[in-house]
């Protein structure tokens, strides 16, 4: 794997896996965990998936960290292509980082 590929790899599993965290809040209002992927399966056949079993969450999910894949792929390209110097030379996100303690 290439540099950049396993850092879109790692974004997107970070961000896949906090975003389904998100369940959690689904669980607390008596929610199923299948329901969120569900519904982000409904993307390809329609409504109708709803009423699928676990493979439908299955697809659903694989749906999500795809979408997840696409946003950091193009975070991470752009990030490394766009020039924008921040002060003193260093760039915009090298200056956030160090005034926030990372």
């Amino acid at each position: 794997m290439t540099g950049i590929t396993r850092r879109i790899a790692l974004a997107t599993l970070i961000a896949g896996t906090l975003d389904i965290l998100s369940c959690v809040y689904a669980l607390t209002a008596g929610r199923t965990l299948v329901r969120m992927p569900k519904g982000i399966a409904t993307a390809l056949p329609g409504d109708g998936a709803t009423a699928g079993g676990p493979e439908v969450a299955l697809v659903g999910l694989v749906i999500h960290f795809a979408i997840m894949a696409a946003m950091a792929a193009f975070f991470i390209v752009a990030a490394t292509r766009i020039s924008c110097p921040g002060p003193n030379g260093s760039s915009p996100v090298s200056f956030m980082a160090s005034r926030s303690g990372w």
